[in-house]
């Protein structure tokens, strides 16, 4: 499998979310500090002012770390999920509009990756993934982990996607593909209903390869393709 990667944005955005951390733990320490240290009203509101910029940056800086910090990386675990694919395949990691994206013959993919644990679950009355555990109360305000809106994610990235095909004149537009993948070692997943692919990330490569014997997509659109993506970084 060829990989395109864009290491200088991966190093880049990794550097950036530790500098976050650090405003956001001065701003705490301050805000802690004019806390105890002074009792009239003006001084706790100032001691706000830096409290609720902590909090922000925390969470800025956490959602980053998950992308582009702490190892393994999603780009990580997507290269190592698909390792033994042949050279037919090329992904493409933070080089298009979206994260992660798998052009070959089984077709084109974009591949959404997601990092939260416990049970995901279909809610058949709503039609929406519920989470259950894998994290407490605090952990999902403070570390963004709960599972969010998958449909209307999709619905985005896709867009980006075909959008950024017409600008590079890939045309006509080809069929785009979704699959997400779960990459937590605590996950169990129970929606098999659900009307998108969820994979956990052992089960990707296998997934692949049965839908490139199963789709056959042609060598020539595949080159038509990569031909107007980026070479390597």
């Amino acid at each position: 499998m060829k990989i395109i990667r864009n290491d200088k944005l991966i190093t880049r955005n990794a550097k950036i979310s530790q500098y976050i951390l650090y405003a956001a733990l001065i701003c705490l320490v301050v805000g802690i500090y004019i806390t105890f240290t002074n009792n009239t009203a003006e001084d706790i509101g100032t001691a706000y002012l830096f409290l609720i910029p902590s909090y922000i940056l925390v969470q800025i800086s956490i959602t980053m770390g998950n992308r582009w910090s702490r190892s393994p990386r999603p780009d990580e675990v997507v290269t190592q999920s698909l390792k033994g694919l042949d050279n037919q395949f090329t992904l493409y990691i933070y080089t298009t509009a979206i994260p992660h994206l798998l052009v070959g013959p089984a077709g084109v993919w974009i591949i959404k990756t997601y990092h939260q644990s416990g049970k995901i679950y279909l809610d058949e009355k709503k039609n929406v993934l519920k989470q259950k555990g894998g994290g407490s109360f605090i952990t999902k305000i403070f570390a963004n982990e709960g599972i969010g809106n998958i449909d209307r994610e999709s619905e985005v990235i896709k867009a980006k996607l075909n959008t950024y095909f017409e600008k590079q004149g890939v045309t006509p537009l080809p069929e785009v593909n979704i699959v997400n993948v779960f990459i937590s070692e605590d996950v169990v997943l129970d929606a098999s209903k659900y009307h998108e692919v969820l994979l956990t990330s052992e089960k990707l490569k296998d997934f692949i390869r049965k839908t490139a014997k199963n789709t056959n997509f042609p060598v020539e659109e595949v080159e038509k393709i990569t031909a107007q993506l980026p070479e390597q970084q």
